[in-house]
């Protein structure tokens, strides 16, 4: 596993995707590099599973690409507890908390959002020895492109 970067995904690019009406948008091509395998590896914890569900339930997305997503997740997703706990959102938004936690918890080489207002402007995160990137869906592609 060491050899593939690690990525923990917000959940608004999955929403993303699965709600975008064309097959070249950036969220979609994030998940496809996720599903071919070879490019990198999806961090989750059961806190992120959860959101996710949620969310997708919240935004009107059916049950059907819901069950591929989680299938997908449970299957190709590394897992870890969700034991660690981060307060760097408290003030600003604390559901976001999980993403961070997350990423510290496996040493996620990068966070991938589309959120402008909180995420992306952190632009890294991390403690001494392992600092996780933050980055958009146009700049993690362009990893992969180049």
């Amino acid at each position: 596993m060491e050899d593939k970067v690690k990525v923990v995904i917000d959940t608004c690019i999955f929403v993303s995707a699965f709600k975008s009406r064309q097959a070249t948008s950036k969220p979609i091509k994030v998940i496809n590099y996720w599903l071919k395998g070879d490019k990198f590896f999806v961090i989750m914890t059961p806190q992120l599973l959860d959101e996710i569900i949620r969310t997708f339930n919240k935004c009107g997305i059916d049950d059907k690409a819901t069950k591929f997503l989680v299938n997908s997740l449970q299957r190709r997703a590394v897992f870890y507890s969700g034991t660690f706990e981060v307060n760097i959102l408290d003030d600003i938004d604390p559901d976001d908390n999980i993403i961070f936690a997350a990423a510290l918890e496996s040493g996620a080489d990068y966070i991938v959002s589309l959120d402008k207002k909180h995420i992306l402007p952190l632009k890294k995160y991390g403690l001494i020895g392992k600092v996780t990137q933050i980055v958009d869906d146009e700049i993690f592609l362009n990893f992969f492109t180049e």
